[in-house]
């Protein structure tokens, strides 16, 4: 699943109780809570388990704004 970072505080708040210890969170999201300024890791700190949160990982990449900008495919 993949969310804006203003929407995983959010729903992660609501389905903590419920996520499998042993699941692993893979976050898609980029950028900053607005608001806070805070990171998705800070993020997954404050609302899930420790166990869930610590192995939680990251999908990170290139960014393409400056050629969508130029509208390059």
């Amino acid at each position: 699943m993949a969310l804006f970072t203003d929407g995983v505080r959010d729903l992660f708040g609501r389905i903590s109780s419920v996520i499998d210890p042993d699941a692993v969170v893979i976050n898609a999201s980029k950028g900053l809570e607005d608001g806070s300024l805070k990171t998705i890791d800070a993020i997954y700190r404050d609302v899930l388990p420790e166990r869930i949160a610590r192995r939680a990982t990251y999908l990170s990449g290139p960014t393409f704004a400056s050629e969508i900008a130029a509208g390059l495919p």
